[in-house]
């Protein structure tokens, strides 16, 4: 555990170090993944179990109709919404008890941080071919190695961001968490090009293309859903 913690600090403080030093120890995918899931998974797990309680209070505050969000909502309501309307709906839609939310979590966070790195790897894969990378060493599998590796590393960026969801704080915090989202994303790029034997420049920039085309798509679906919606409702 010490040495996968020295490892993300050093790789989350010089990437361009610290991933070409790991890539000549040359892991399996297996040990890569075990770290990943070692260092990766408790800050999930935290990150899901209190933004379930912060929902959960947001959510009170409505079958209540107490608190400042109701108050701020509540002028702003058009002629065909009424407070105990909202109130009544929010009532019909109980909330699961934290325990059993702290339970299903313990599933769902490796899970999570799997489907992550799946996503990621397949995505940072592709985006390498496109700009022309032709990998040298163990194709895919180089790919998903990196991004093991770095999702392990950027098991401390989503520690740092459970300090966002501290009330009052966490709005404080906001753009200096953003910059370190960031930094952690693009890092991977690092990893890429350490695996892949390319110029770092050329992975930093398969993450940015692979953030460019996930937004398009999402843009595009999100625009084809609000088409389908209004056609059915012409």
């Amino acid at each position: 555990m010490s040495s996968a913690l020295a490892f993300a600090w050093a790789a989350a403080l010089r990437p361009w170090r610290a991933f070409p030093a790991r890539a000549q120890e040359d892991p399996s995918l297996g040990r890569a993944l075990g770290r990943m899931l070692l260092l990766r998974t408790p800050p999930t797990y935290l990150a899901g179990l209190l933004g379930f309680q912060a929902f959960a209070g947001i959510w009170r505050q409505f079958q209540t109709w107490e608190g400042p969000l109701p108050r701020a909502l509540e002028p702003h309501l058009g002629p065909g919404f009424h407070a105990g309307d909202l109130q009544a709906t929010a009532q019909l839609l109980p909330l699961p008890e934290g325990g059993t939310v702290a339970l299903v979590l313990l599933a769902a966070a490796p899970l999570g941080v799997l489907s992550l790195w799946l996503h990621d790897a397949v995505w940072d894969h592709g985006s390498l071919w496109l700009l022309g990378a032709r990998p040298s060493r163990a194709g895919f599998r180089a790919s998903a190695i990196a991004d093991a590796e770095a999702l392990a590393s950027g098991g401390l960026g989503v520690a740092l961001g459970l300090l966002g969801l501290i009330p009052g704080l966490g709005v404080a915090l906001l753009l200096p968490l953003l910059a370190v989202d960031g930094w952690f994303w693009v890092q991977r790029g690092f990893a890429l090009a350490a695996w892949h034997d390319c110029p770092p420049c050329k992975g930093v920039m398969a993450t940015l293309l692979h953030a460019a085309l996930a937004f398009g798509c999402s843009l595009l679906t999100l625009g084809l859903m609000m088409l389908a919606a209004a056609r059915a409702g012409a």
